[in-house]
């Protein structure tokens, strides 16, 4: 694995990619310091967004935060707090925002995905909307797959890679369980509490 500057890239979907079930059509990486404008320039109309206004997106995406803390908001989560070693997966169809802490700033990198798979994980609630940022027992794997995307979208000519997709659908593998470890504590942490 490569160290990748701070970088985006779209990407078309490839009708091959529906026998995959998922793709990876975007991807990056950046490190905003503490002060810094976010989210920095250069996305898409359609990715494009300001704190004031949020956004709403067609796909998919999940957005690691490695280091630094800051903020989410949805309507359905309400305001959440990120913290490092944290996830947020942002919903299709779903009003959102988020930003680094000013004090903090943030290094991020983040994955869009779309394809029946993510649809189906998606439908079936193995993540919820409701607890769209997952924190993570298994930050250093997430990191890891997430630098094997980031690999592929940096060497791809086309606009579509089988194994950046399997790496996709790895990531959701990860999250999936994260959300479902996380539920089942709820209960017995709110016992204990009590």
């Amino acid at each position: 694995m490569r160290a990748h500057p701070d970088y985006r890239r779209y990407l078309l979907n490839s009708p091959e990619s529906e026998a995959w079930g998922l793709a990876v059509t975007a991807g990056g990486k950046q490190r905003c310091t503490a002060g810094s404008p976010y989210p920095p320039e250069g996305h898409p109309t359609d990715h494009a967004f300001t704190w004031e206004n949020g956004r709403v997106l067609g796909a998919c995406q999940v957005v690691f935060v490695s280091e630094g803390r800051g903020s989410f908001e949805s309507r359905e989560s309400g305001l959440v707090v990120v913290e490092a070693g944290s996830a947020m997966v942002v919903f299709p169809g779903v009003w959102h925002r988020y930003a680094p802490d000013p004090k903090s700033g943030w290094t991020e990198q983040w994955i869009e995905l779309q394809g029946p798979a993510v649809t189906a994980v998606l439908a079936k609630g193995l993540i919820d909307p409701s607890r769209p940022v997952i924190s993570l027992r298994r930050a250093n794997d997430v990191g890891r797959i997430l630098n094997g995307v980031q690999d592929r979208i940096c060497s791809m000519n086309s606009g579509f890679d089988a194994e950046a997709a399997a790496l996709g659908l790895q990531l959701l593998a990860i999250l999936a369980e994260a959300h479902r470890l996380d539920a089942s504590q709820r209960p017995i942490t709110g016992f204990v509490e009590r």
